[in-house]
C-alpha cells in the first residue's frame, strides 16, 4: 500500500462560456446599445448578493462566473465600452428572485443601463420581471439576454435571447466548443 496522495488529472464537460458571453455582448452592441448592466453568478462560495466589486470578479474562484464576464468585458471593450463603466449586480445564486434584486437595482440607477447581461437564464428572467414592476417594457425599453436556454426560457414572454448550451453535446469530443444558435 502506498501513500500516494498525487492529484488525479482534472477532467472537465464544459462549454466555452467566455465565448458564449462574447456572443451574447456583441449581439446586444450591434443593436446599438450603449448603456449595459451586467448579473453575474457568485464570485465567492461566501453567500453574497450585492452590487458588483470589481476586486471580487478579478478574485473569483468560480471559473464560469469569471469566463462568462471576461466574454462580456471583452465584446464591450470591441464596442468601445470600458468594462469599469459597466455597473454589476452580484448573486450568490441563479435563482430567479435573485435576478429581480439585480434588475430592480441596475434599473434604477441615474443612468440606467438599456440592455442587461445575465449570466444564467434564470436572473435573466427575474431582470424581465423587475423591468415589468418598473413598467418597462421588454425589449422596447430594456433588452436582455441570459445564458444556458432552459425550457422556461422559451416560455417566458417576451421569449428570453439566451446562448444556448447543447448539453447532450457537452461530453462529446468538440461538443465543448459548441455555442448553438
Amino acid at each position: 500500500m502506498t501513500d500516494d496522495l498525487t492529484p488525479l488529472p482534472r477532467s472537465d464537460v464544459t462549454v466555452d462560456d467566455a465565448a458564449g458571453a462574447r456572443e451574447a455582448a456583441r449581439h446586444l452592441a450591434a443593436l446599438g446599445h450603449r448603456r449595459f448592466g451586467i448579473v453575474t453568478l457568485p464570485c465567492h462560495p461566501d453567500g453574497y448578493t450585492g452590487p458588483g466589486d470589481p476586486a471580487r470578479i478579478e478574485s473569483s474562484t468560480f471559473d464560469v462566473t469569471a469566463a462568462r464576464f471576461a466574454g462580456f468585458a471583452d465584446a464591450l471593450a470591441g464596442a468601445g465600452i470600458p468594462i469599469d463603466r459597466v455597473p454589476f449586480f452580484e448573486c450568490a445564486h441563479g435563482a430567479e428572485a435573485l435576478g429581480a434584486a439585480a434588475g430592480a437595482y441596475l434599473l434604477a440607477l441615474s443612468d440606467r443601463p438599456t440592455a442587461v447581461l445575465a449570466m444564467s437564464d434564470r436572473l435573466a428572467m427575474g431582470v424581465m420581471a423587475a423591468a415589468r414592476a418598473t413598467g418597462l417594457n421588454v425589449p422596447g425599453d430594456v433588452s436582455v439576454t441570459g445564458f444556458d436556454d432552459i425550457a422556461a426560457a422559451a416560455h417566458a414572454r417576451p421569449a428570453l435571447t439566451t446562448v444556448r448550451q447543447e448539453l447532450r453535446l457537452k461530453g462529446t469530443p468538440g461538443g465543448r466548443d459548441y455555442i448553438g444558435p
